[in-house]
């Protein structure tokens, strides 16, 4: 088995260097393939919602590549469609929607255009236009309002319009969650430059499992025209290559999907890539697909078109052309970072910048409302995801544990805390680098357990608070809650272990303790996060300071789980972890 698996790579390592010599013929006889008149060798278009994280993971790939073409003077241009990932809520465009000639989307070049823009959380996208500023040149299209999978017609025809005053040799047209191989443009341009056919429209550049012999909306069997590419018959509403005669078949427009279509079938997909391929193949045009995906699709099991199918249908890459163990390291880049907060009716201000801090940096914040009287208009966007108790409707600091997560990467934060734009970023960091299992946060406390023994506990610990510069993970007893870390596969948290509200720290450290689990304050500067105080709202450490018989239970339920590791008061460096 293993032998036939290295004889089918030789042979693909062959097939390879005889594409490459063939394209470099086709180069040196006929140029470099770029029309006179193109601005640039390609346009890049993608479509994007609510995966700032991803989507940023792909610019990166871009731009890296990007500097490649650079060097031999080739040029790219990009540009996004964004389906209203930031929460915009434009009055204006509401009332006159329905009126012909409206315009449905705004157009972004920068940071100051994107602030002043009517919407809830324009930083969302800010970790983006960090990417791409002072880079290649590019435009950013978003949505005055959520199409969803009914109206991406919508956003297609947005992209086809504006490349109608964009020169360029080739078209490519991703998704968001896709990740591209090394030479992608390269090879991309190569395979297109081995079809021998003159009615060629389109070049998909992605093939998931369940479309390797896929025939189903224009019944057109797939056929091998080249060890490189297949003759398909369909193509998707991106992950493909084109060159502007299409977009001018097309009228760089694209005709409005009859709402019809989900009647009966309510998970039908968004009909674009359907109208696309039935166009094509009545006007005797050709479809092809490379042999081998030139994309990795990330996080196969999620979609926001499909949430519901793709539970159940994966879209799985089909024969990565990079490979196995590249593609699996592209996933590993991909993690899903979730986090969950609770709330208090009189922090709604609070809660919003903190919010606004994270948007850039989680793909999905769970909240939890504690006596809310009614849900705030800028928690209406799909980022945030309301969670609620039937049996209580004030948790305290429960809240934050009500939702089981199932990401790669869970934060459990407080809502009085602006986070910095490198927070996530800097704690998974600092986190990959630690002996695991291990929990990690930002502000904790070390217990002097021969105090601990005969005084209360509020005088008998050293608290790392977030005034102080920690210079290396420090491994504590106790961590605070409002900023903390963990990997949900090797940490679960049953709702059971909270008797009573806001002692979550006192009930994780305990937890920690019996499962053998180390604790760890991140390494940072001083005041890396910012604590916003109300003076009319009481912290829970003012409570307890207030409540003696709260005071008295939280020091017996420590005692009784001495002895307690890293003990210590005088001397923070005692307790820091050093990677050997």
């Amino acid at each position: 088995m293993e032998e036939n698996s290295n004889l089918l790579l030789v042979l693909w390592l062959v097939e390879l260097l005889t594409l490459g010599y063939s394209y470099i013929y086709l180069v040196v006889t006929y140029g470099d393939l770029k029309p006179q008149g193109s601005l640039y060798d390609f346009a890049v278009t993608i479509y994007s919602y609510d995966r700032p994280r991803l989507l940023n993971r792909l610019l990166l790939d871009i731009l890296e590549q990007e500097q490649l073409l650079v060097i031999r003077k080739r040029r790219l241009f990009l540009q996004i469609v964004d389906d209203n990932s930031i929460g915009c809520h434009d009055v204006h465009y509401w009332r006159s929607q329905k009126s012909e000639n409206v315009n449905d989307f705004y157009q972004v070049n920068s940071k100051e255009q994107l602030l002043g823009l009517p919407c809830t959380f324009p930083s969302r996208l800010f970790g983006v236009l960090e990417t791409l500023e002072g880079t290649l040149d590019w435009q950013i299209w978003i949505s005055k309002r959520h199409f969803g999978k009914h109206e991406h017609w919508k956003m297609v025809r947005r992209a086809f319009e504006t490349l109608k005053d964009v020169h360029s040799t080739f078209y490519v047209f991703l998704q968001d969650d896709m990740r591209i191989c090394c030479q992608f443009f390269d090879r991309a341009q190569m395979f297109w430059s081995l079809i021998e056919d003159r009615y060629k429209m389109t070049l998909s550049l992605h093939c998931d499992n369940n479309r390797v012999n896929y025939s189903g909306w224009t019944m057109l069997n797939s056929t091998q025209k080249h060890r490189a590419v297949v003759l398909s018959g369909w193509v998707e509403s991106s992950n493909f290559l084109c060159e502007s005669r299409f977009l001018e078949w097309m009228n760089y427009t694209f005709p409005m999907v009859n709402p019809s279509r989900w009647y009966r079938r309510k998970y039908a997909s968004s009909g674009v890539g359907e109208t696309l391929s039935n166009l094509l193949y009545r006007a005797g045009y050709s479809m092809y697909r490379t042999s081998h995906s030139l994309l990795y699709h990330c996080r196969a099991r999620d979609s926001k078109m499909h949430p519901v199918i793709r539970k159940e249908e994966l879209l799985e890459t089909f024969a990565f052309i990079d490979g196995d163990v590249v593609g699996s390291r592209m996933e590993l880049e991909c993690v899903t970072v979730t986090c969950s907060m609770a709330s208090t009716w009189p922090r709604t201000q609070l809660l919003y910048d903190s919010l606004y801090s994270l948007a850039p940096q989680i793909d999905i914040i769970y909240l939890y409302l504690n006596d809310y009287e009614h849900i705030p208009s800028f928690l209406h966007v799909d980022f945030v995801q309301i969670v609620s108790c039937p049996e209580s409707s004030d948790l305290g600091d429960i809240g934050k544990f009500y939702v089981t997560p199932h990401a790669d990467y869970h934060f459990t934060l407080d809502d009085d805390i602006i986070y910095p734009w490198d927070f996530v970023m800097e704690m998974i960091s600092c986190y990959t680098s630690l002996p695991q299992p291990a929990l990690l946060g930002v502000h904790g406390v070390m217990l002097d357990q021969e105090k601990l023994f005969r005084q209360d506990y509020f005088q008998s610990r050293t608290v790392i608070s977030l005034e102080m510069a920690v210079p290396c993970p420090c491994q504590v007893n106790i961590l605070g809650t409002g900023a903390m870390l963990y990997q949900p596969r090797s940490f679960n948290i049953p709702k059971e272990i909270f008797i009573e509200k806001n002692m979550a720290d006192i009930y994780i450290a305990i937890l920690a303790k019996s499962r053998n689990i180390n604790l760890f304050i991140v390494n940072r500067s001083s005041y890396w996060l910012t604590e916003q105080r109300k003076d009319d709202i009481p912290s829970i450490y003012e409570d307890f300071i207030r409540n003696g018989q709260k005071r008295r239970k939280i020091t017996k339920m420590l005692r009784e789980f001495m002895p307690w590791k890293c003990s210590h008061t005088d001397n923070l460096s005692v307790c820091c972890f050093t990677q050997s």
